[in-house]
């Protein structure tokens, strides 16, 4: 297995907006034009009160990859609402048999056709790579761009200051359970941690920059940002009681 695109969820069962925008995301996926091989881990978190996942959903979710001979499993367990997603991101990796694995994607972005592929290349490149990572745009609930995310190259000083590596990102599965990293259990923020731990265990030559628009991060309420803005979640903080 080439890659292990993961992808964690929440509570998306029913109908919502964020039901519609976690189909568009997997139409996007669906549509990757990589001809090697990969798989996708959809880590579906439940509050306790919601009772099982409708198999009928994880079906409509699993047809199209099949019919293109993509391997999807779905990881359905209860979550506390009151946390992050980090313990089923932390499963996801564990059932990942990818050589490369993306970073838990969001559930309501969009990824261009060559998101995996270009990544997939940029990092075979590179033997000593450990992390590629790649420009994306932000886009409205409408899909409107609002603007666009250069990400530029990545420096130890750059990283403490801002979490600017972003959406689109491929990392070397093996290095990262050999240096024994796990997602932390924090309601937002918790790549930026991750990004910290991993400048201060690694060269910045091995982070590699894609200038190129590979993803679009949609910019709406409904997101944990949204919230972060708003004061209501802070940032780094765990939830955990």
């Amino acid at each position: 297995m080439d890659v292990s695109v993961v992808l964690p969820t929440w509570n998306r069962s029913g109908e919502s907006r964020h039901s519609e925008f976690l189909d568009e995301c997997l139409v996007s996926l669906c549509q990757q034009d990589f001809d090697g091989k990969w798989e996708l881990l959809i880590g579906t978190e439940m509050p306790q009160k919601f009772g099982a996942m409708s198999l009928d959903v994880i079906e409509s979710w699993r047809e199209p990859f099949k019919q293109r001979g993509i391997p999807l499993k779905v990881l359905v367990q209860h979550a506390d609402p009151d946390s992050g997603h980090g313990p089923t991101d932390n499963d996801l990796y564990a059932m990942a048999r990818g050589k490369y694995v993306t970073r838990p994607l969001g559930d309501d972005e969009l990824y261009r056709e060559n998101f995996i592929s270009r990544l997939f290349v940029e990092m075979e490149g590179e033997e000593d790579a450990v992390l590629a990572y790649a420009d994306f745009e932000d886009i409205d609930d409408k899909g409107n761009v609002l603007r666009q995310r250069v990400r530029g190259g990545y420096t130890d000083e750059r990283i403490r200051r801002e979490c600017f590596i972003g959406i689109c990102v491929l990392i070397d599965l093996a290095w990262w359970k050999e240096m024994g990293y796990q997602w932390s259990n924090i309601k937002a923020g918790e790549d930026w941690q991750m990004w910290k731990e991993m400048a201060e265990d690694t060269c910045p030559s091995r982070f590699l920059y894609v200038n190129e628009f590979l993803g679009q991060w949609r910019d709406w309420s409904g997101t944990l940002t949204s919230s972060v803005r708003k004061g209501d979640i802070e940032a780094m903080k765990d939830y955990t009681a």
